[in-house]
Order: C-alpha cells, then structure tokens, then sequence
C-alpha cells in the first residue's frame, strides 16, 4: 500500500486519498469496462496529484490527460513517458511550465506563441528556443532565451545576433565567441569586453587550436 504524503494534512484530503486506495487495491483484478476505467483513472489522479503515488507506478493505460496532467506537476520529466494521445495542450503547457526544455516533448502542432514563451521564460539551460519554429523566434523572445541561459545564443537565428545580444552572451560564457559570426561582430565583442574576459576567449580559443593541432592520428591496421 502506498504511503501518505507526510505534507498532506488537509483532512478532506486524506480521505479522498485513502478512498483512492482502497479502491485501486480492491479492483485491480477487476475486468476494466468503461464506467470501471474511469473510476480507476479518477482514483489514480488522486493518488499522483497528493504524491502518494508516483505518475510512473502508474500502469500506462491508465495515463489519461488528467492523470498525465498532475504527473508533470510532479515532474515535468514525466511528459516523456506520456502516451501521445493524453498530451493535451494543458497538459504540455503544466510540464514546460516548470521546465522549458521539455518543449522537445511537446507535439509540434501544440507548439504555439504561448507555449514557446512559457517555454523560453522557464528555460535555464538553453535548448527550448531549438524546438521553436524560426518564424516564431521574435528578438524579444531571444533577448530573454540569452537572458536566461546564455548558451542559448546558438538557437538565435544569425539576423537576429546583434552585437549587444552576442557581448551579453560571450561575457557570461567566454565559449559562445564561437556562436559570433562575422569578423566585425566578433572585434567589436572582443572590444567591449573587460581585459579579463578578453583573456579568458583567447585562452579557450587557443586551448581548442592546441587540441585540434596535437589530435592523435588514427591508427591504420597493416
């Protein structure tokens, strides 16, 4: 039997949990018709949405959109083990709420203005933007995905890397001078960077020329 939230101190609550319980234990031989499916998909809602069950001890058929849409309130990871037919527009928006790179879960055609910038503002490590459609990707969005995450300058499409979006990137993350395209873009970034920070590109990009130059020779079988 599965354990009480230790958090979960509202009576009612506990009641509609412990219900959720008996029942799923006491029907879980039980032939599923359609009045019983419902019943066993509304007992497990309960248990995943109050953390006493966790939306992965959920047997997969019964991982419905309303199931599904408090597992990713549990762990927006969860949108992966999703059956495709319970990723409603809800429940997608839930997981990238909490997480923007699971925007690569998201069915393409849920993907619209909101859930790109809910995606983008929720997004600390810089890899929603990938699974934006171009023609979404409005500066502003950029300007707050490079905010957030610098690394996420290489999802800017190259009209829309200005000189003050790539300086704000390279300056928190001396590797993305590799994302600055254009002799001139990457002078003048190097130009209006501090004399530390100038140092730090110059040492990543000759710690990667000395890699490339010293790279072992592969082997060749006599």
């Amino acid at each position: 039997m599965a354990q009480l939230n230790p958090k979960l101190n509202d009576p009612k609550a506990k009641k509609q949990v412990a219900s959720a319980q008996r029942y799923i234990e006491q029907h879980v031989y039980v032939k599923d018709d359609s009045d019983e499916f419902f019943r066993k998909c509304y007992a497990f809602s309960i248990l995943v949405r109050h953390d006493v069950m966790q939306y992965q001890h959920v047997p997969m058929k019964f991982r419905t959109a309303e199931v599904a849409y408090w597992g990713v309130q549990q762990d927006p990871y969860n949108l992966r083990n999703t059956p495709n037919e319970s990723k409603t527009y809800d429940v997608c928006l839930a997981a990238v709420s909490k997480k923007g790179s699971m925007l690569q879960d998201v069915p393409k055609e849920l993907i619209d203005e909101k859930m790109a910038w809910t995606a983008v503002e929720n997004d600390q490590i810089g890899t929603a933007m990938y699974w934006i459609p171009e023609l979404m990707r409005t500066p502003e969005m950029c300007d707050l995905a490079v905010k957030n995450a610098p690394r996420a300058l290489a999802t800017v499409p190259n009209k829309l890397r200005t000189s003050d979006l790539c300086l704000s990137a390279v300056q928190r993350d001396p590797n993305l001078m590799t994302a600055v395209y254009g002799k001139a873009k990457r002078e003048w970034v190097m130009r209006n960077l501090t004399p530390q920070q100038q140092h730090e590109v110059q040492w990543r990009n000759d710690q990667r020329n000395r890699k490339g130059a010293y790279a072992p020779k592969p082997r060749v079988r006599k």
